[in-house]
């Protein structure tokens, strides 16, 4: 329509299981990962991004949400969005995008996709090799071969293909590309080079695994993974292996990432096409000699994630002419003095080192879109930050994992118990863990400000060893929890109050849909059962006979 400025389109590329701090735009000298670090320059770069949850499947629902994930019981890898749940995707369908969904779908039940997605694509497990005895511990370090052929050529390769087939389709209609990639997750392998990229002699820096006063399911998972069974020398070269997989896997990724944006560039799409680079969650990946993730691990290397992102300037401006004015048109002179790059308000490598939550980002490209949310949600849009303004250093950080004793996902029995002390899968020992020391996995919750770091656990039977207090000003990395230490009560005490606060305000939400009062006598004539009659009590009919209380159901202030 003349008069109208286009539609943002969006791309959001989010591989699995990438931590922020082993990218070389987040100080891992290691890392090669060129094309994130041009992208990090271009754009806006968030230090301390935390994921809501460290597994897939919850992480994803609130980033889509703006929902903690206790909010609609979306906590584990089964319970996925369902039909006429509100998100991002519905919100931008159901205002005429196209939404196109490549790769793995950890986010959206079968009738919610159905409903939400145009375009999908999605394959079956590759399986993969491991060069590993079942004998032998290493067999459990989710290690495996390398990759057969290119990076294009593996699933997550077809996935990037099918996006810049799009790019070039030169689609009239606006779009959101979500590109939900198999790697860096385990299991820990690559395409050659870079599954070999990286010196494991250089690899010096993991946290170690001797730490005093972590929660106890460090201790249970690298026994019953059998690590414990090898020599020293044996675990530290496998820790350092792990790591060196990882950081050619992010590699890998980061070379997709660039083939999507030398398209990308090419098209006229890219003056109004948005693009925001985030994970679900990270990796342990050798740190504290464990593998993986762990759904109550707190750790910054599960909670922290990369966000990066570039909006068009012009893109960014008209989001900001729909935050000031409700006239439309009128842009023109405006946007010839807009220089046309992508980089926050024509600000290139604007970092912010305050704390957001990874969910923010679905308020952000609502707002971008000049969709408005139906729905009550906790996120927060990043725009002001996009354009330049700082963050809030006093906004909290929160996540939250593990399950309840009496949820059916530590309801196992005992044949199941006995089955899974026989798999032979390199899950197998996480499973039995589970189901083994229900403890080991219970209620957790982090709280993470500019100055502390406070994870609490739900476990009456074992409280010590499972609390956790960091001063991540002097202690970034974790290493020396203060929780047990004398002279901290009162500060302990002050953070959980924090917490509680914090659950109380977000505890849950009201339906979107609200009722109208007094509609009974509406409904009685589609009911089955015969017309009541009237009946005398003490003077009185009762209620459904009563005529003052036939209150119009549009009437809310009704009481």
């Amino acid at each position: 329509m003349a008069g109208k400025t286009p539609r943002p389109s969006f791309i959001i590329f989010n591989p699995d299981e990438m931590r922020a701090e082993s990218l070389g735009c987040y100080g891992e000298t290691l890392a090669v990962t060129p094309n994130f670090d041009k992208f990090a320059k271009e754009g806006c770069m968030f230090q301390e991004a935390h994921t809501t949850h460290t597994v897939c499947s919850p992480s994803r629902v609130s980033f889509m949400t703006g929902w903690y994930p206790h909010i609609n019981g979306h906590r584990t890898l089964t319970h996925l969005l369902q039909s006429g749940e509100p998100h991002l995707l519905k919100y931008l369908k159901d205002d005429g995008y196209d939404v196109l969904f490549f790769g793995k779908n950890d986010l959206l039940s079968e009738e919610a996709t159905l409903e939400n997605v145009t375009y999908l694509m999605a394959t079956g497990k590759e399986f993969t090799s491991i060069p590993y005895e079942q004998s032998d511990p290493r067999y459990y370090s989710m290690l495996s071969d390398p990759d057969p052929g290119t990076p294009l050529e593996t699933r997550d390769g077809k996935y990037i293909l099918k996006a810049i087939e799009h790019i070039q389709s030169n689609p009239e209609r606006p779009f959101i590309i979500y590109l939900p990639l198999e790697k860096p997750h385990p299991p820990y392998n690559c395409c050659q080079p870079f599954h070999s990229m990286i010196d494991r002699s250089k690899i010096t820096n993991l946290r170690p695994r001797t730490l005093k006063d972590k929660p106890d399911f460090h201790a249970l998972i690298r026994a019953g993974r059998h690590f414990t069974d090898l020599s020293e020398e044996d675990y530290d070269a496998m820790c350092r292996e792990v790591y060196g997989v990882y950081l050619g896997a992010i590699s890998q990724i980061d070379s997709l990432f660039g083939t999507l944006m030398t398209a990308l560039d090419a098209s006229p799409l890219k003056d109004s096409t948005s693009v925001f680079v985030f994970s679900d969650h990270g990796d342990y990946a050798g740190d504290y000699g464990l593998i993986e993730k762990w759904p109550s691990g707190m750790e910054d290397v599960l909670t922290r994630v990369p966000l990066l992102c570039a909006v068009p300037s012009l893109v960014l401006l008209c989001a900001l002419y729909h935050m000031t004015s409700s006239a439309e048109g009128s842009l023109g002179l405006l946007l010839l003095c807009w220089p046309q790059v992508r980089t926050p308000g024509g600000k290139p490598g604007q970092v912010v080192p305050e704390m957001v939550q990874l969910f923010d980002t679905m308020a952000t490209m609502l707002q971008l879109a000049d969709i408005e949310p139906v729905h009550i949600h906790f996120a927060e849009s990043l725009l002001p930050m996009l354009r330049g303004s700082p963050g809030n250093p006093m906004r909290p950080a929160f996540a939250e994992g593990g399950f309840a004793s009496h949820e059916k996902k530590l309801q196992v029995p005992k044949w199941v118990i006995k089955k899974l002390r026989k798999n032979d899968s390199p899950y197998g020992p996480k499973k039995l863990q589970e189901a083994e020391h229900p403890l080991s996995v219970c209620r957790a919750i982090m709280m993470k400000t500019m100055e502390w770091k406070f994870v609490y656990r739900t476990d009456p039977q074992r409280p010590e060893g499972h609390n956790e207090l960091y001063n991540v000003k002097e202690d970034p990395r974790e290493l020396k929890n203060l929780y047990y230490e004398p002279g901290y009560e009162a500060l302990r005490a002050e953070q959980l109050v924090k917490v509680m606060n914090w659950l109380m305000v977000t505890c849950d939400v009201t339906p979107q849909k609200e009722d109208g009062r007094g509609f009974q006598r509406y409904v009685r004539s589609r009911l089955k059962y015969p017309e009541a009659k009237p009946k005398k009590v003490k003077g009185k009919h009762n209620f459904i006979e009563d005529d003052s209380d036939r209150s119009d159901p549009e009437d809310q202030t009704a009481l």
